[in-house]
C-alpha cells in the first residue's frame, strides 16, 4: 500500500523507476565507450579512421556518462525515494519532476552528440559542450527547488542525518559545476585555470558524489538491515577542521579550534618531541632554533692540497727455468 498526503502519493515510484532505468542505460553506454577505448592499447581499436569515433572523443563519452548519466540519475532516483520517506512530505511538483527527468536525458543525448562531433571542452570531467552547460545549471536549480522544498516544509522534530547530507550536496553541486565549466573556459586561463580544473575534478567527487552517497547509505543500510544506526548524534560529528594540519600559524588556528570544540574535548598542547619529533604541520612542529648558512673565510694557498704523486712502480721477477733449488730470473719493470 502506497502512503498518500493530501491525495498525492508520498513517493512517485514511476518517476523513481524512470531515473533508475535511465541510469542503467547510460551505465551500459559508459561501459561500451570504456571498452572501445581500451582496445586501442592492444592496437585493436574497432573504429580506426572514423573521426567522430576517435579514441579521445569516445573517452569523453565514457567519463561523462559515468558521472552525469549513470551516477546522477541513480542518485536522483534514490533521493526521490528517501526524501519523502524521511520528511513525510512529497516532492514539490510531480510534473516538474518529469520535466527535470526529460530535460536531463536530453542533456545527456546532447552531450554525447556534441562530444562525438568535436565540441567537447578541454576540461577533465567537464567535457560537456558549452551549449549544454546553461541547461545543466538550470536543471540543477529546478532539481534543488523540487527536492529541497519538502525538507524545509517538514514538521518532523529533527532532521535525520541523510537530509543534512542532501542539503549539502544541493548547496555545493551547482557551484562546483559552474566553477569547473565556466572559470577555466572564459575567465581564468593558463596555469590558474589548470589548478581550478584540478580542484573541480576532486570537488565533483567530494562535494557531489560523497554527500549524496553517504546520505543514501545512512538511509538504505538501516532500512535493508531493519536495524537503526548505532548513534544518530555520532553520525553528525565531523573530524577537526583541516586547519589543524596546515601551514597556517598555530596562533591563527587555535582560537577557531578552541571555539569549535567543547572544553572537555580540547586536545593537549603538543610538543616538538611528540611522535619522535615528527609532528610536522602540528602546533609543536615549529623549530626552536634556526640554522643559518655559514660563510667560512677563503682558504689560503698553503692550505690547499698538494698535487697527487705519481703511482709507484712495480718490480716483477719472472723465473724462466728451474734447476734444482735455484732459478734464473729476469728482472724488469
Amino acid at each position: 500500500m502506497i502512503a498518500t498526503v493530501d491525495g498525492r502519493p508520498l513517493v512517485n515510484l514511476r518517476l523513481m523507476r524512470a531515473h533508475l532505468t535511465a541510469s542503467a542505460v547510460f551505465f551500459a553506454v559508459s561501459l561500451l565507450g570504456g571498452l572501445a577505448y581500451a582496445f586501442q592499447f592492444n592496437n585493436l581499436y574497432p573504429f580506426e579512421g572514423i573521426e567522430w569515433l576517435s579514441p579521445g572523443r569516445v573517452r569523453m563519452v565514457h567519463t561523462n556518462m559515468a558521472a552525469y548519466g549513470f551516477i546522477a540519475n541513480a542518485f536522483i532516483g534514490g533521493i526521490l525515494f528517501a526524501i519523502p520517506r524521511l520528511t513525510r512530505r512529497p516532492i514539490l511538483s510531480d510534473p516538474l519532476g518529469w520535466l527535470i527527468f526529460a530535460a536531463w536525458q536530453l542533456v545527456m543525448v546532447l552531450t554525447i552528440a556534441g562530444q562525438l562531433t568535436g565540441h567537447g571542452q578541454g576540461i577533465e570531467w567537464g567535457e560537456t559542450p558549452t551549449f549544454v552547460d546553461p541547461l545543466v545549471l538550470v536543471g540543477l536549480i529546478l532539481l534543488v527547488v523540487n527536492m529541497a522544498t519538502p525538507i524545509f516544509q517538514s514538521e518532523e522534530p529533527g532532521l535525520y542525518v541523510s537530509l543534512w547530507y542532501f542539503l549539502a550536496a544541493f548547496a555545493w553541486t551547482g557551484l562546483v559545476y559552474f566553477m569547473g565549466n565556466y572559470l577555466p573556459q572564459y575567465w581564468v586561463p593558463g596555469t590558474a585555470g589548470a589548478a581550478i580544473t584540478g580542484l573541480f575534478i576532486h570537488d565533483l567527487v567530494g562535494l557531489f558524489v560523497t554527500p549524496l552517497g553517504w546520505g543514501l547509505m545512512y538511509f538504505f543500510v538501516p532500512l535493508l538491515l531493519r536495524k537503526p544506526i548505532w548513534s544518530h548524534a555520532l553520525s553528525l560529528i565531523t573530524s577537526p577542521p583541516p586547519t589543524s594540519r596546515s601551514s597556517i600559524p598555530c596562533a591563527a588556528q587555535n582560537p577557531g579550534l578552541r571555539s569549535a570544540r567543547p572544553a572537555a574535548a580540547r586536545l593537549p598542547t603538543r610538543s616538538s618531541f611528540d611522535s619522535a619529533g615528527r609532528s610536522y604541520g602540528g602546533c609543536g612542529s615549529s623549530p626552536t632554533t634556526r640554522i643559518r648558512p655559514s660563510y667560512p673565510s677563503a682558504r689560503s694557498t698553503s692550505a690547499q692540497r698538494a698535487p697527487a704523486r705519481p703511482a709507484p712502480t712495480i718490480r716483477m721477477s719472472v723465473c724462466s727455468t728451474v734447476i734444482g733449488r735455484r732459478c734464473r730470473c729476469r728482472r724488469g719493470r
